[in-house]
């Protein structure tokens, strides 16, 4: 497995890349956001882990032109700013993951880990076909009845995979959370709120349906 660390600290990322290799990782670092960028094109990598606050282009705007290449890397997004403004910009900007400094490596660990099981996890379904389009979760791709191809990101493919193996049984917000992001996460259960947004927007048709006080259901 391949990690990318976007960092300017090479106090800490030096350190970071070290034991991440002793956990059997292969890393590559970058110092500043526009060689974190020109890595993250040219390689392929299996997750990155990004801070946010680096020299010239920070770490929101490398965001924000990978995701608007196509490129759907998870991404571990590191910051010092843990106010909800700050993280709803992550989410929005397509972090799969948000993770507030100073934390415990065994933390980083847990959360590297939790987001190449569910890239890798195996598909007991590879594709999920609705009415206004089919879904391709290893792909991370939606094709509509007309023939565009709309690109997700992990996590908005994870959210949807959830909610169509569960078509018309509602899925509390609270499940949606643990199950997408775990628990100590540094996100909150509005994330969910949040993802159903981009899909909404994203899909064809309005089959997701809110249940006040509860949280969202597939409705066919």
């Amino acid at each position: 497995m391949r990690i990318l660390i976007v960092e300017d600290e090479k106090k800490m990322a030096e350190p970071l890349a070290y034991l991440l290799r002793r956990e059997g990782y292969r890393t590559t670092l970058a110092f500043d956001g526009e060689s974190g960028l020109f890595e993250a094109g040219a390689g392929e990598y299996d997750l990155i882990i990004l801070d946010w606050m680096l020299p010239g282009c920070d770490g929101l705007a490398v965001l924000q032109s990978l995701r608007s290449q196509g490129i759907q890397t998870p991404v571990i997004l590191l910051t010092a700013m843990d106010d909800l403004s700050n993280k709803v910009a992550g989410f929005e900007a397509g972090s799969d993951d948000y993770l507030v400094k100073p934390f415990a490596v065994e933390e980083l660990l847990a959360r590297i880990k939790a987001l190449l099981r569910r890239r890798d996890k195996p598909q007991a379904q590879m594709e999920f076909s609705t009415e206004d389009f089919l879904f391709r979760p290893q792909q991370l791709e939606i094709e509509t009845t007309e023939g565009e191809r709309i690109h997700l990101t992990p996590t908005e493919g994870h959210l949807l995979e959830l909610l169509l193996e569960h078509r018309n049984q509602v899925l509390l917000k609270e499940t949606l959370f643990r199950r997408i992001w775990g628990y100590g996460s540094d996100s909150d259960p509005a994330s969910v709120d949040l993802y159903v947004h981009y899909l909404r927007k994203k899909l064809p048709g309005q089959q997701i349906k809110t249940v006040r006080g509860q949280g969202y259901v597939w409705k066919e």
